[in-house]
């Protein structure tokens, strides 16, 4: 009992984190990460890259990079 207490401790604090670092991404940081990662669509990168951010492909992948490091910042800071 007291380790299933202890995970959803843990996994409540992660949640935080996550959306604490999602919200410090700009709109479309944000927007791409949740479609790439977090919807329960599964959106493939082309969908993503013709509907969302109405960029090329070579463009989409730049952005969607940066939007990694953006977020992989946030979440350490929240360390």
């Amino acid at each position: 009992m007291e380790s299933h207490v202890s995970r959803k401790v843990d996994a409540l604090a992660y949640l935080r984190d996550v959306t604490r670092a999602m919200n410090q991404l700009d709109t479309q940081q944000r927007e791409l990460l949740w479609y790439r990662y977090c919807d329960t669509q599964a959106m493939t990168d082309i969908q993503i890259y013709m509907g969302i951010t109405l960029c090329s492909e070579r463009q989409y992948y730049r952005l969607l990079e940066r939007a990694l490091l953006a977020f992989a910042r946030a979440i350490s800071m929240a360390d």
